[in-house]
C-alpha cells in the first residue's frame, strides 16, 4: 500500500475518531462536571504523549513553555466551551445537540482566513469569502429550527469555541517556525489540565456519581480523540497531498451528526432543515480548506 493511501486513511481515522467525541462529550457531562472531564482527559493525554515522546522531553525550553501556555490558554478556551455548549446540567435546555455542536464546531475552517487577517493585515481570498457567506446561510438554517427555538446558549458557546480554534491555529503556525510541535503540544496539554484542575477544585463538585460510562468516555477521549488522533493527524499531514488532508479532516462534521444520528436519541434525530444545514456548513468548510483545488489534484 502506498504511503499516502497510508496517510490519507490515518486522516480518515482521525476524522472519524474526533466525529465520535462530540456524542461521548454531550453524554459524558451529563454525570461529569466539565472541568473534571478536561482534568482527565488531558491528564490522561498528557502522560501517554510524555511517555510516547519521553526523548523529547529534555529539549523542552522556556521559549516553547510560554508559546505552549499561549497555545493552551487558547486549547482550553475551545475545550471548555463546546462542552458547556452541550451540557444539559450548565445549560438545562439551552443546551445544543451533538449533531450541532458537531458542525458549528468545525466553522473554525472558516473563521481562520480572518483571524489571520485581523493579526497579520493579509486580506483573505475569494474562498474565503466565499466560504463565510455559505457558513452564515448555513448556520442561519441550522439554528432558525421550525419549532421557533432559534439559537441557543449553547450554540453561542460552540461557535465561541470554534473563534478560539482559530485564533489558536493561527499562532500555532506562527509558533512552529521556532519551536518543535511534538514538545509545544505536550505543553499545551500540561496548560489545558492545570486550568482545568484548578477552575474543577474552586467551583465543581468531585464527580463522586459518575457513571462507568462516563469514566470510560473520559478514557477513550484521553487515549483516542486527544492523543491518538492527533498522531494521526500529523503522520497524516506529513504524507498526504494538502488538499487530500485538508477534504478529508472536514469529514469530523459529517461523522459527528452520524454517530448523533445513531447513537443520539430522539433529541439528535434529523430533519430536514438540519440536514440542509449541515450540507451548507460543510460546503463553507471544504470551499474555505481546499479552494476547491481537489477537484483535479486529490488523492493523485
Amino acid at each position: 500500500m502506498q504511503r499516502k493511501t497510508i496517510a490519507s486513511l490515518a486522516l480518515l481515522s482521525a476524522a472519524v475518531i474526533w466525529g465520535s467525541s462530540f456524542l461521548l462529550v454531550r453524554n459524558t457531562v451529563d454525570s461529569m462536571p466539565v472541568h473534571y472531564l478536561l482534568v482527565f482527559r488531558f491528564t490522561l493525554a498528557t502522560a501517554l504523549l510524555s511517555f510516547v515522546m519521553r526523548k523529547k522531553l529534555p529539549g523542552i525550553n522556556r521559549e516553547i513553555v510560554k508559546h505552549g501556555v499561549i497555545l493552551g490558554v487558547m486549547l482550553y478556551g475551545t475545550y471548555v466551551l463546546q462542552a458547556l455548549g452541550v451540557s444539559s446540567i450548565a445549560l438545562g435546555e439551552q443546551a445544543t445537540t451533538a449533531g450541532r455542536s458537531a458542525f458549528l464546531a468545525c466553522v473554525y475552517c472558516v473563521l481562520t482566513p480572518f483571524v489571520f487577517w485581523f493579526i497579520s493585515k493579509k486580506k483573505p481570498d475569494r474562498y474565503s469569502v466565499i466560504a463565510a457567506f455559505l457558513c452564515i446561510l448555513g448556520i442561519g438554517i441550522l439554528v432558525l429550527s421550525a419549532d421557533g427555538t432559534g439559537i441557543l446558549t449553547g450554540d453561542l458557546l460552540v461557535l465561541a469555541s470554534s473563534f478560539c480554534s482559530a485564533l489558536h491555529i493561527v499562532y500555532l503556525g506562527k509558533f512552529l517556525k521556532h519551536s518543535d510541535a511534538m514538545r509545544l503540544t505536550i505543553i499545551q496539554f500540561v496548560t489545558v489540565a492545570v486550568i482545568s484542575l484548578a477552575i474543577a477544585l474552586a467551583f465543581e463538585p468531585f464527580p463522586v456519581e459518575a457513571t462507568r460510562g462516563a469514566w470510560a468516555s473520559a478514557i477513550y477521549l484521553g487515549i483516542f480523540c486527544t492523543a491518538v488522533a492527533l498522531a494521526l493527524q500529523n503522520f497524516g499531514q506529513k504524507h498526504a497531498h494538502p488538499n487530500s488532508s485538508a477534504l478529508l479532516l472536514s469529514l469530523e462534521g459529517p461523522f459527528g451528526v452520524l454517530f448523533a444520528a445513531t447513537f443520539g436519541g430522539a433529541d439528535e434525530r434529523l430533519t430536514f432543515r438540519s440536514v440542509v444545514g449541515f450540507a451548507i456548513i460543510l460546503c463553507a468548510i471544504v470551499t474555505s480548506e481546499t479552494k476547491l483545488k481537489f477537484r483535479a489534484s486529490v488523492f493523485r
